[in-house]
């Protein structure tokens, strides 16, 4: 009588051993659920990009076309960048004010990563042109009447708005990007110099940007 060695019987129950390990493995996968949503989805491409169509209502950051999904990636990851910029103590990111075209661009070295529509100095009280660099920053500003002396504190009323981002100043007259409280006025050339901004638009501007970030203001 031929005897099977324990050797001649181990490749055929390894196999067995094998196929029954697959088999649960694969139940046990079907039987998972996995999240939907955000934990799934890709990561939005940062918005913004001076030649893409405005959104309605308000000039928040724009959308990239499609096209750009390698210029996307890394528009994500500057926009990170420039918030890590007070971090770092660098300052790579430029403010491009354009007077004629009444947009502030925020570029992050040569990534465009935001478009936001201003208001400008009127006749008499041309903002200034220039290269400058921001040189104060003030969340929920006091404004004080250049004319009257009165001092206006933060609220509905205040003609800076919530935030201040001065980038001019002669020892009387200073000059920033600050919100405003009359927003149907944006696009207008309507200020004593100064840029302003919608409420939205100008909040987060002041997240992207540091004391030391450049300012070039054209006509």
């Amino acid at each position: 009588m031929n005897k099977v060695t324990d050797g001649d019987d181990f490749l055929p129950r390894s196999i067995m051993c094998l196929g029954f390990i697959g088999a649960a493995l694969i139940v046990a996968v079907q039987s998972m659920e996995f999240p939907t949503g955000s934990a799934a989805a890709a990561p939005s491409r940062p918005r913004s990009h001076p030649s893409a169509l405005p959104e309605e209502g308000h000039s928040t950051p724009r959308a990239l076309p499609s096209s750009l999904a390698a210029v996307a990636y890394t528009g994500l990851t500057d926009s990170l960048e420039v918030a890590l910029e007070p971090l770092l103590g660098v300052h790579r990111s430029t403010l491009f004010i354009n007077l004629s075209e009444r947009q502030v661009h925020l570029y992050y070295g040569e990534t465009p990563i935001a478009t936001y529509e201003i208001a400008i100095g009127r006749s008499g009280w041309e903002t200034p042109v220039g290269e400058f660099e921001v040189i104060n920053m003030e969340v929920d500003p006091i404004w004080q009447n250049p004319f009257t002396g009165e001092v206006v504190y933060p609220g509905a009323e205040n003609p800076l708005g919530s935030r201040w981002i001065g980038f001019w100043a002669n020892g009387e007259q200073q000059i920033g990007l600050h919100g405003t409280h009359q927003e149907e006025l944006i696009g207008q050339a309507v200020s004593h110099g100064c840029i302003r901004m919608r409420e939205v638009d100008v909040q987060a501007l002041y997240e992207q940007v540091t004391l030391g970030t450049m300012v070039v203001v054209r006509p």
